[in-house]
Formats: C-alpha cells, structure tokens, sequence
C-alpha cells in the first residue's frame, strides 16, 4: 500500500490492452489516433494524457493504425514533410515508437 500511496506503482482493476513489445506494424488506439488529429495532447489506454507538442509526433500517432510496418511510416512521413531530411523522419521513427509505447499508446 505504501508503494502505490508514493505512487511507485499503480493499482487497476482491469488489464489494458496494451502491447508488450512495439509489434512490426504499430497500432495506437483509436481514440488517440482520432485526439490526436485535433488537439495537442492524446489519452493513453491508461487513461492519462501525453502532450503532442510537435506536429511530426502527431501525424506520426495518426499513422499508426496497424496497416504500415516501418517502411510504410517512413514514406508517408517523407510525403507529408518533404522539407525534412529522410535521415532525420528515419532516425525518428525508432525514438517515437517508444516514446509512444511507454506511454500506453499502443494496443496488444
């Protein structure tokens, strides 16, 4: 009790459906695949929020709908922001993906 009092763990009544590991093609909820479309912050499936402050970190969210592996993420990102570099959209792609994972974005 004391540990989830300091909040070192947290305690649920229920197991989101979230992915053990990032899977070939990444799939986000799609609530904060639609949240993200609109605004600048999305509900994980552990019903907190994550700040979308930069605007490649949203398209990237609204992209991950389970139909591209990183390939597929790679060339619709390079055609939604064709001013970036293609080394810069691919080094990215790995960072978000767990930045999205530990955050509970992602589904099992």
């Amino acid at each position: 009790m004391r540990l989830a009092v300091s909040d070192m763990i947290e305690l649920r009544a229920w197991r989101a459906p979230l992915a053990a590991e990032i899977s070939i093609r990444p799939r986000a909820s799609a609530s904060s695949r639609q949240e993200a479309r609109t605004r600048e912050h999305a509900t994980t499936l552990l019903h907190t929020t994550l700040r979308l402050d930069d605007a490649m970190v949203r398209s990237f969210l609204r992209l991950l709908d389970g139909t591209r592996d990183r390939v597929g993420l790679l060339d619709t990102l390079k055609a939604e922001f064709p001013a970036l570099p293609v080394e810069q959209l691919e080094q990215g792609i790995e960072p978000n993906l767990q930045l999205l994972h530990r955050a509970g974005m992602l589904e099992a």
